[in-house]
C-alpha cells in the first residue's frame, strides 16, 4: 500500500473541485477517507483517495 501523504490541493486537483466545494464534498460523502492530521495540516493517504475514485 502506497503510503505518501497528499495534502488539501492535491486532494482537491485529483477531485477536480476547488476549495468550497470540496469541502462540501466531504459533507455530502462521510465515507471519504478520513486526513491524517499532521502538525500543520491535514493530509490524505495518496493510495486512499485514488481508489475511493477509482470506485467510484
Amino acid at each position: 500500500m502506497e503510503k505518501i501523504l497528499i495534502g488539501q490541493k492535491e486532494v482537491q486537483k485529483l477531485l477536480g473541485m476547488g476549495q468550497t466545494t470540496f469541502y462540501r464534498f466531504l459533507r455530502k460523502y462521510p465515507n471519504f477517507p478520513k486526513g491524517v492530521p499532521t502538525p500543520s495540516h491535514k493530509k490524505w493517504r495518496s493510495s486512499e483517495v485514488r481508489e475511493w475514485i477509482a470506485a467510484r
